[in-house]
């Protein structure tokens, strides 16, 4: 039975918790799950069964794959502290690895980690891998969403955009999965999973 622990009990992390205990309890065992915000961690510890807040050291010291879903800005922090504790880690905030896939590389080869990044909403994302050997020369990804989707982004502030005068479709942003990671770092895990494929 694997030993699951969570990082992060908002909407991803608090469904995964659930499903750790309903769906795949007969193999996993959910050991906790942490959040810097306290009260919604208490809510989805209640709903989970799990009585005790433990931190994140021994939360990472319990489990044998630790699942990050709290946010691209401590996603590296937390996925390196788990790595270079023995841990594996699947990493829900892919934006987070970005800037940090080399370092990723060693911190895994030398601690004999494997680190997880789900594909999402990209399918066929391990065909683009493996035909990444060959010779794919680009690979375009258009995001179509509401304008509201993209308040608070710092490439609209930086910008200045007001989101409430676009009433078509409009293009916001033309560039790499790097760049977009940065200008839109909670809207672009898409992007984040096919530059880390090494396709974007």
């Amino acid at each position: 039975m694997i030993k699951i622990g969570i990082v992060g009990a908002g909407t991803i992390g608090s469904e995964l918790a659930k499903w750790c205990v309903t769906e795949f309890r007969d193999d996993v065992r959910l050991v906790g799950i942490v959040d810097s915000n306290a009260e919604v961690e208490r809510a989805v510890r209640k709903q989970v069964g799990i009585e005790r807040k433990i931190s994140l050291d021994e939360l990472i010291r319990r489990c044998d794959l630790l699942i990050e879903a709290a946010s691209a800005e401590s996603a590296y922090g937390i996925v390196k502290q788990a790595i270079t504790s023995g841990k594996d880690v699947m990493i829900m905030s892919a934006g987070g690895l970005i800037h940090h896939q080399q370092a990723l590389l060693k911190l895994t080869a030398s601690h004999r980690s494997c680190v997880y990044v789900p594909s999402g909403a990209v399918t066929g994302l391990d065909g683009l891998k493996s035909a990444n050997i060959g010779k794919i020369k680009r690979v375009e990804l258009c995001t179509r969403k509401a304008p509201t989707g993209f308040l608070n982004a710092p490439y609209i502030k930086k910008n200045k955009i007001d989101l409430n005068l676009i009433k078509e479709e409009t293009v916001l942003f033309e560039g790499t999965a790097e760049k977009a990671v940065l200008a839109f770092p909670q809207n672009i895990n898409i992007s984040a999973a096919l530059s880390l494929a090494g396709v974007g």
